[in-house]
């Protein structure tokens, strides 16, 4: 079983947890020391797949597993066994046991004391490894005339178990750490896609409408950046052109509205507003430097002002045409009316380009209203993202205020509190404060129980009593099933309480506590409550049953488990031969007991 996680208030005796650590990859069970016959209390997931047995079938049967002993056991060996766990001592065995199949193997059995604090030894810790490839193979009326090398390679060929460990281990968390890396590199290369894609369309391809050399070489690269390869093949500039002008805006705002990218597609949306602007700034500048009806220059102008600074003034071809010509080139006119746009609209502007006309003071006027309201769309937008990231957070924080002044105002003493609060905390973590009852009372019965059927597939799954559960069997059951989460410290069951659940173990460990002494450690897969479907009355909970870590549980009613079986009928027998409950709650262990309550503590061996 998985160790669960140990909770701030955690009682002593979560040892099981270093144990399942330190021993993950072996086959142990674990044997109470204080009671007469020494009865398993935990066997893991291993064990249970070595030996053939279930875990109930094994709970509360000698751990010096007497039960798998048959008639070429050898008996020397096995009373050897028996002393050592009489003198409580740490040795190691080779014997031959049999499966549940009877199928003889052999083992590697070592036998370690566990003691607590007062030196007093209270568990038997054994693990089991399979050497059966590894001695002379069994001679019996199968293999009898066998030579040795095919006998042998029976052996080794029947062994899983050791071919099983030679098997690489591959972590899980590797390839989840792979996958968020390839995902985290994925989101940063379509944001810099995007951003790239929104300066090319801002600052060279305008350069395409005064016919310049940029348009046909940088057209075809950012058609393939956007996947439109039919465009690239286009052989029109200007169509080429305009196509990518809609496709890549479209393509930005579209972006743009993704929250998680609010911040680098700001920018890039404000220099898309500053690109469609500068044409016409350029518009009113050629309109107004030259008066077509007297053919005077307006030296006010904007162009007239540039073409005298960049050295190309305007100049009246006298013997000519009759007209003007000169001033700046077309790269200079775009990019003195870019930048005079992106100031107006993200500032005040800096004065060195400055509106002289009554034309050029109106389109000042019109980006700076326009600047001001992309500024009060971003800045709210992302407020309101802010809002929303810590919308959560702040209702956490209230809850644990309110429970905190809850905790003060009636004095709840100090243990019992920081139970509370790390009950809530906990609880918090796995839900993140979403209440599943609210939720499926939104949702209609169908898709209800659909959601109900998905959210119990592991104890479905893993329980072959649910196999032959039809569709609408398991629909059934599902909306009856609830999810408890129980922190460490937690009593599920007190002794003398009616047994009215029938509870699952999804994850986290229990213990089964019963006159101060453990009879049973429960965890992941194992079922403990009462078989309802076979006694008529309720019955009284003969031990306690207390959470060690953070645990989750499947619980349903015994009323109605017991109207879903009386309406499947085909499905009752089946539930009612193939459901073995690891713990029975309502029989009790008849044992001998030699102490009183203890608190465990691994001690290494010397």
């Amino acid at each position: 079983m998985a160790g669960g996680r140990r909770g701030l208030v955690a009682p002593q005796n979560t040892f099981l947890e270093n144990i399942v650590r330190r021993s993950n990859d072996t086959n142990f069970v674990l044997g109470n020391a204080q009671i007469v016959d020494w009865p398993i209390v935990y066997s893991n997931d291993g064990f249970c797949k070595l030996s053939g047995y279930h875990r109930a079938e094994v709970m509360q049967k000698s751990s010096t597993c007497s039960f798998m002993y048959g008639e070429l056991t050898d008996k020397d060996t096995s009373e050897k066994v028996r002393l050592t766990f009489e003198n409580y001592e740490m040795n190691s065995f080779e014997i031959l046991m049999y499966k549940k199949n009877r199928t003889p193997v052999w083992f590697f059995v070592k036998i370690a004391p566990i003691r607590n604090e007062q030196e007093k030894v209270v568990l038997f810790l054994c693990t089991f490894s399979d050497i059966t490839a590894f001695k002379q193979p069994i001679e019996d009326e199968t293999s009898k005339g066998w030579g040795k090398f095919a006998r042998l390679t029976r052996a080794l060929t029947s062994s899983r178990g050791v071919l099983q460990q030679l098997q690489p281990t591959v972590h899980k968390g590797e390839n989840v750490h792979k996958h968020s890396r390839l995902a985290e590199l994925g989101r940063v290369c379509v944001c810099v896609r995007v951003c790239v894609c929104g300066m090319t369309h801002t600052i060279v391809i305008p350069f395409g409408y005064g016919g310049g050399m940029c348009a046909s070489a940088v057209n075809p690269f950012v058609s393939v950046l956007f996947c439109d390869y039919r465009d690239a093949r286009n052989d029109n500039t200007h169509t080429l052109m305009y196509k990518h002008t809609d496709a890549h805006t479209h393509t930005i705002y579209g972006y743009a509205e993704s929250k998680q990218h609010s911040g680098p597609i700001s920018a890039t949306t404000k220099s898309v507003e500053a690109q469609g602007s500068t044409s016409p700034l350029y518009s009113i500048g050629d309109y107004e430097v030259i008066d077509e009806e007297t053919g005077i220059l307006r030296t006010d102008s904007w162009l007239y002002m540039l073409g005298e600074t960049v050295g190309s003034p305007y100049r009246f071809n006298a013997s000519g045409t009759g007209k003007w010509e000169g001033g700046p080139n077309k790269d200079s006119v775009y990019i003195t009316s870019l930048y005079f746009t992106m100031t107006s609209l993200t500032s005040i502007g800096f004065g060195n380009i400055a509106p002289t006309t009554d034309g050029e003071k109106i389109f000042a006027v019109a980006m700076m209203m326009i600047g001001s309201l992309l500024y009060a769309t971003i800045f709210g937008n992302v407020t309101t993202i802010f809002q929303q990231m810590y919308a959560n957070t702040n209702r956490y924080h209230e809850m644990l205020n309110s429970v905190r002044d809850f905790l003060k105002l009636y004095q709840v003493p100090k243990g019992l509190s920081e139970r509370v609060m790390d009950y809530i905390a906990s609880t918090w973590s796995m839900s993140r404060g979403i209440d599943t009852e609210k939720v499926l009372q939104i949702c209609p019965k169908d898709m209800r129980a659909d959601i109900c059927v998905h959210l119990n597939r592991k104890v479905f799954k893993e329980h072959p009593a649910f196999r032959l559960a039809s569709d609408g069997c398991l629909r059934a059951l599902a909306m009856e099933f609830q999810t408890i989460h129980c922190a460490p410290g937690d009593l599920i069951y007190h002794a003398g309480e009616s047994v009215d659940s029938l509870c699952f173990v999804v994850s986290g460990s229990l213990e089964v506590i019963q006159d101060d002494e453990v009879v049973a450690i429960l965890g992941k897969g194992d079922v403990f409550g009462d078989v309802f479907w076979k006694e008529v009355t309720l019955t009284q909970a003969c031990a306690n049953v207390r959470a060690l870590t953070y645990c989750d549980l499947h619980v349903i009613k015994r009323d109605a488990l017991q109207k879903v079986l009386e309406f499947y009928t085909a499905f009752s027998n089946h539930f009612s031969r193939n459901l073995l409950l690891t713990y029975n709650l309502r029989k009790r262990v008849s044992v001998i007991f030699w102490s009183t309550q203890f608190s465990f503590s691994l001690v290494e061996p010397a």
